[in-house]
């Protein structure tokens, strides 16, 4: 599995809390992302986010600015560069729903979903950010039950080995590749970066949910 990352992007985060929105795609793949999302390890990265809300000044102050209206405007700028609207058309056709995906990171980023009270005493501050927040929760996905089940789900169904063998494609590495490299979303991520948000955590993300075959 590549380190990371999200995808805030976002992800990430899309990848931590990942609530039942995720999964509407209309066919088998349904029921296998449905096992899979049970099985992450979700109080443990529910906990994760809220001891980085508490110790990490940084990725407080990046939480804050996601959601405010600049960053809701320049979220939706990104949903509708052209390449960026390919990338996400592939992959729905694939079978995966990015799009509920990526709404669902919006969800958390701006607040709807509250995080956890820290069950341990926090004393050490910290100033990674969000790309040490996704680090952290995609090695705890990694050594979860989740990666495990997926590969067996890529063995056991059909469906689901199609949609995963679309996502490892040629064809959509190089459209994930003109995506994240449109000047458009060079733009935007460099309006962000100072914010502590790295956009290509997105692009990462879903690198990662492909290395899960490996």
């Amino acid at each position: 599995m590549q380190p990371l990352l999200m995808i805030a992007t976002v992800s990430l985060l899309s990848a931590v809390l990942v609530p039942s929105s995720l999964i509407q795609a209309a066919s088998s793949i349904q029921d296998e992302l449905t096992d899979i999302q049970e099985a992450l390890p979700m109080d443990q990265l529910e906990q994760l986010m809220a001891e980085y809300l508490v110790r990490d000044n940084q990725f407080r102050r990046t939480v804050r600015y996601m959601r405010g209206s600049e960053f809701a405007d320049l979220w939706e700028q990104f949903e509708e560069v052209a390449k960026v609207k390919k990338m996400k058309d592939f992959m729905t056709s694939a079978g995966f729903p990015v799009s509920d995906v990526l709404e669902t990171v919006k969800d958390i980023l701006v607040g709807k979903k509250q995080p956890k009270i820290p069950k341990r005493k926090i004393n050490k501050p910290q100033n990674g950010g969000l790309t040490a927040f996704a680090e952290e929760a995609l090695n705890i996905i990694s050594s979860s039950e989740a990666v495990d089940l997926h590969k067996e789900k890529v063995r056991s169904n059909p469906d689901y080995k199609s949609m995963t063998k679309k996502l490892q494609s040629d064809e959509f590495q190089t459209i994930l590749q003109d995506a994240f490299n449109d000047s458009k979303v060079k733009s935007l991520r460099k309006k962000i970066l100072n914010h502590g948000i790295d956009i290509n955590l997105l692009s990462n993300m879903i690198k990662s949910y492909i290395d899960w075959n490996d």
